[in-house]
């Protein structure tokens, strides 16, 4: 939906959003369409690298956002999460639509899940109850892939095709349709539950941004029991491990708070506008992305021209969401 809105800030830390939004945008750019840009390579299995942080960022500025405005009704949420889900479905299968081969899950789609899945809890749950939730969702989560072996097999292993992940995406998507035919699908069904915590904890953070120092003290203890917990179940990004989610929404937190100071400064007026257009730059960034190529000069070149339609965009006041 296009809609005209302000371009003035009502709320520097409300903007500090948009700016860190906008930065996880820009991530996405790069690290999408980068073809390995020095830097912003993904971790190949255990680990998390500063692409790695991108798409968790997100996500945790989602929740917080959710926490800036009143609930939207049931039918807002539903139709919010099939238009996204939809859009990533056309983006997979253009320019051929192979429904046989399409690769159903993807970043919108994980958004459009994520969304869905953190609107109707907060619906049911009171805050007091927001994170023993999460918690609980978490654990259960490391019990389950580390407890619960695949069929045929001894034992569960942290490995692509030796957790009970890889054998539900299979199950539910069709190996067909499992990101390059499997074994594991990076946007999985299994770990969309836990990609929801991050929402929620985005949303637990979004209720105390007007108190920085409480979301240093939040992401500090982020980082400290996600790096704990990493020798046990190790910081992954395929598998959206609970480690990763407590590391990476501890690192969202912190650069939250930072950017509750620091979004006045003359640099983050160009991630603002990235982040109040979000969905138009990732739109326009993957199309152009598939026409132009993968490479470091496409992605740097691809950001840049992305920066300048969002920068008209604000000054028009034309702001889409979905």
């Amino acid at each position: 939906m296009l809609t005209r809105g302000p371009t003035t800030r009502a709320s520097s830390r409300v903007a500090s959003l948009d700016v860190l939004r906008g930065l996880a945008v820009a991530g996405m750019v790069l690290v999408n369409v980068g073809g390995g840009l020095p830097g912003l390579q993904h971790a190949r299995w255990h680990g998390c690298t500063v692409a790695d942080l991108v798409f968790p960022v997100f996500l945790f500025v989602m929740g917080a956002s959710m926490a800036q405005t009143a609930p939207p009704s049931t039918a807002r949420v539903v139709r919010r999460a099939a238009v996204l889900f939809g859009l990533g479905l056309l983006l997979n299968g253009f320019p051929r639509f192979d429904m046989g081969e399409i690769h159903v899950m993807g970043v919108l789609q994980r958004i459009a899940l994520c969304y869905l899945l953190a609107a109707f809890a907060l619906r049911r749950l009171p805050a007091r109850r927001v994170a023993p939730f999460v918690a609980a969702v978490l654990i259960a989560y490391w019990a389950l892939l580390t407890r619960v072996p695949p069929p045929g097999a001894a034992h569960a292993t942290l490995t692509p095709d030796g957790t009970i992940a890889s054998v539900v995406d299979r199950a539910v998507l069709g190996a067909r349709h499992v990101y390059a035919n499997g074994p594991l699908d990076p946007e999985g069904v299994l770990s969309t539950a836990t990609a929801t915590c991050t929402v929620l904890l985005g949303w637990m953070a979004g209720r105390r941004i007007a108190t920085p120092r409480v979301l240093v003290r939040w992401g500090l203890a982020g980082v400290a029991v996600g790096l704990a917990w990493h020798p046990l179940f190790p910081l992954n990004k395929w598998l959206w491990t609970g480690s990763f989610v407590l590391f990476t929404a501890g690192v969202a937190a912190l650069a939250l708070a930072a950017l509750a100071r620091a979004d006045e400064a003359r640099w983050t007026h160009w991630p603002e506008v990235l982040g109040r257009n979000a969905i138009v730059v990732f739109v326009l960034a993957e199309l152009a992305g598939m026409v132009l190529g993968h490479g470091p000069a496409s992605a740097v070149g691809l950001l840049v021209g992305l920066t300048a339609v969002a920068e008209a965009m604000w000054r028009r006041r034309r702001f889409v969401t979905v």
